[in-house]
């Protein structure tokens, strides 16, 4: 029997002062185009922390600093071939760099509260829940938490 190995990946949500998440667009010119909260592969040898501030860093202007820890979610894809944990951090906007051009990802702060016509990712959804608890409780998430 083979052994396999999750993928490690780490998501951070940003928040700013208009109540507005920060979101990557995927295929914007297709008409089935989704968004989804920032993610990327933890490398070897990185923090999930410094993976976090890296896919902000290389998608945006911004420079990011953890502030906590939303969850750990673990999924599967469709056809059960990989199997991904993400940690979910919940970040705040340290600095904002106008200089940086040729960023190739597409960015949209959109309002958390018109999110429910928004063709989010599946694993989104849920994190997007969780955080808005989080918002209230400050508690931590994770994939089978009996809320």
């Amino acid at each position: 029997m083979t052994s396999r190995t999750p993928h490690i990946r780490v998501k951070a949500i940003l928040n700013n002062s208009n109540n507005e998440i920060l979101f990557i667009i995927v295929n914007k010119n297709d008409p089935f185009s989704m968004i989804k909260i920032p993610v990327g592969d933890v490398l070897y040898n990185e923090s999930a922390e410094s993976t976090a501030k890296r896919i902000i860093a290389e998608s945006t202007p911004y420079e990011i600093e953890p502030i906590a820890i939303l969850g750990i979610y673990s999924e599967y894809d469709a056809g059960g071939t990989n199997h991904f944990v993400t940690a979910v951090f919940i970040c705040i906007v340290t600095e904002f760099n106008a200089k940086i051009r040729g960023i190739n990802l597409d960015v949209n702060w959109l309002n958390s509260k018109n999110l429910s016509n928004a063709n989010l990712y599946d694993d989104d959804v849920r994190i997007l829940k969780d955080y808005r608890d989080w918002r209230i409780h400050k508690s931590t998430y994770w994939t089978s938490k009996i809320i």
